[in-house]
């Protein structure tokens, strides 16, 4: 039986740059944004995080260039559940999405897992 995650994962629309979280992961602006690159960058910020001490990150839609929204959000939220069994984790992960539609597709790839 495997232990439950330790972060809570959150989904909300809004800005990035009005969130209060103490790390924010942003963008993968001119660069690669293929399935790799897109894991790579949200672990390499993740672990950013972590060195700095941060309890809290706020993580745009990374990546959306050639990948649909969709597969960004099972990819990053596949990322996120992996961070959050990890003993050393950040608390919290909020995936801050502009639109509607950006939001509704990141929310039912979440539920589609629970």
């Amino acid at each position: 039986m495997s232990a439950a995650p330790r972060a809570r994962i959150a989904i909300r629309e809004g800005d990035i740059a009005a969130d209060p979280a103490p790390f924010r992961i942003a963008s993968l602006e001119g660069k690669a944004t293929g399935e790799g690159a897109l894991r790579a960058a949200f672990r390499a910020g993740l672990a950013a995080a972590r060195e700095q001490g941060a309890t809290a990150v706020a993580v745009a839609a990374l990546g959306t260039g050639p990948l649909p929204v969709q597969r960004c959000a099972e990819i990053l939220l596949e990322e996120a559940r992996r961070e959050a069994a990890d003993p050393g984790c950040i608390e919290e992960i909020r995936f801050v999405v502009a639109g509607e539609p950006a939001f509704r597709v990141f929310e039912s790839v979440q539920d589609a897992v629970r």
